[in-house]
């Protein structure tokens, strides 16, 4: 009997020195010029740039990714709980791996292999490791990248503190919807502050990371409500939500802006002549990359009320001008071959003004005795009718060449296929 345990011990042991030595071996053999961590600790993320009136509204935003950056102070626990709970619940205990975890990833990749299937290294990623991948190994599923990655999460592990690794986790991840991080996703999908979040809007959010795609609200809503309430239950289970409110909340429907075609908050701000002027000074000055990448606060000294009261004075005096002159200037665009059917799409594309408030470009689809049809571009688009009403406009038009003539039928000023711009009287 003590010869039988005295061999299984040695058996044991000697295991234990091969399993070691092997792990040396795979350390020394891929950790060789693996890139450094270093970069990490001083990490700094491409943010979008905001222009503010003098009011404090946003009247434009530079951005290459749309990032706002969120320090992991300023996260609410509930919604780390939700993405803890969905990508790694021993995040706080693990070394930056979880070996039970690995092992059972490289299972199932020898079990493929052996099958003679195509094997693809997924799944077991504590955040340390995701971090790791996102920032300095890339995506490649491979054996060699999983095990690069694995030792970089322990360096990582050694040099940053928890809540700095979570930090930029959080605000690296896309998530989809043109979201890059939890702040910006937060207001992309519900236009709601992290601090606003319900329990069931931050699970679909930690739902998202494995492939936003997959979970899309519209395209995949059962897909995206099942994962969901896979995270709502892991957080149940995790002691961050109670049984009940658990169960609550999976019957809650999945709504986001994206739903509802609410304004997407982070959306290109609508574009003019003045945060042009202002982009093209901050690039001179500070250059592409930081107006784009820098996260710059920049107060501009416009009133944008002020500014709408002055353009709308102005357009009142050019209509009016333009009245008195008692000129038909023609129309703004022409499209060829004009087809009734598809007049919406063939307006849609004409190269034509849209910010002219209170005016909408239309095209004339028929032309009458003193009328003319015009299609209005509206969603869904509608018709209407010009009439030759106003007596200087019976009376005369700027041809060519400058002089006046005689109208005597709408088709003296409007032809079919002409752009034209109306507003409702």
């Amino acid at each position: 009997m003590i010869r039988l345990l005295a061999g299984l011990v040695s058996f044991l042991s000697i295991g234990f020195v091969v399993f070691v030595g092997g792990m040396a071996g795979l350390v020394h053999l891929y950790g060789q010029d693996l890139p450094s961590h270093d970069e990490l600790v001083d990490y700094q993320p491409k943010m979008l740039s905001r222009v503010y009136s003098g009011e404090g509204e946003v009247i434009a935003q530079y951005a290459r990714q749309k990032r706002i950056f969120a320090p992991i102070e300023e996260v609410p626990d509930l919604v780390k709980d939700a993405f803890i709970s969905a990508e790694d619940k021993n995040f706080y205990a693990h070394p930056g791996v979880d070996m039970v975890g690995i092992a059972k990833a490289i299972g199932r990749f020898v079990q493929a292999k052996a099958k003679g299937r195509d094997p693809q290294l997924s799944g077991a990623s504590t955040i340390s490791q995701q971090v790791m991948k996102n920032f300095l190994v890339g995506n490649a599923r491979s054996f060699e990248r999983k095990i690069r990655e694995a030792i970089l999460a322990v360096r990582i592990d050694g040099a940053l503190s928890k809540d700095q690794i979570l930090e930029l986790y959080l605000n690296e991840i896309y998530l989809g919807a043109r979201s890059y991080g939890v702040m910006a996703a937060a207001q992309n999908y519900f236009g709601k502050t992290m601090e606003e979040l319900t329990p069931p809007e931050a699970a679909y959010l930690a739902a998202l990371p494995k492939a936003p795609s997959t979970y899309h609200p519209i395209k995949q809503r059962d897909r995206a409500v099942i994962r969901r309430n896979y995270v709502l239950e892991e957080m149940a289970q995790n002691g961050y939500l109670s049984r009940p409110d658990a169960e609550r909340y999976k019957s809650e429907p999945l709504i986001t802006l994206i739903d509802t075609d609410g304004p997407e908050v982070l959306a290109n701000i609508e574009p003019n002549y003045f945060t042009a002027e202002v982009r093209r000074q901050l690039v001179n000055e500070l250059g592409f990359d930081q107006v784009y990448e820098g996260g710059l606060t920049v107060r501009a000294t416009i009133d944008q009320d002020l500014q709408r009261e002055a353009a709308r004075a102005l357009r009142r005096g050019l209509e009016g001008y333009d009245r008195r002159t008692g000129f038909w200037q023609g129309p703004v665009a022409r499209i060829e071959d004009l087809d009734p059917d598809l007049w919406r799409l063939q307006l849609a594309d004409a190269d034509v003004p849209r910010d002219i408030e209170g005016w909408s470009p239309a095209v004339v689809l028929s032309v009458g005795e003193r009328t003319a049809e015009v299609g209005v571009e509206a969603d869904p688009g509608e018709a209407a009718t010009l009439s030759l009403a106003r007596e200087k406009w019976l009376r005369t038009i700027q041809g060519e060449s400058g002089r006046r003539v005689r109208i005597r039928s709408a088709a003296d000023v409007w032809a079919i296929g002409d752009v034209v711009f109306v507003r409702k009287v």
